[in-house]
């Protein structure tokens, strides 16, 4: 599970992924937005990547 983050004015880009031990399956999102909401966006980011099977592989390295 990893996030990065990275800003450039005023918008904050955050690239979130969960893969799995071996690396051979992964889910990625990138999500932008104003600073000042990364809280907002870190929740949509989390999200998004667990709606996307993030939760699911999650579920089967036992994590979630």
């Amino acid at each position: 599970v990893g996030v990065l983050g990275s800003i450039e004015g005023k918008v904050l880009e955050l690239e979130g992924m969960i893969a799995s031990f071996d690396g051979r399956e992964r889910i990625h999102s990138v999500i932008k937005g104003s600073v000042g909401h990364e809280v907002e966006l870190g929740q949509k980011l989390a999200q998004e990547v667990l709606e996307a099977g993030g939760q699911e592989l999650l579920r089967e390295m036992n994590l979630h």
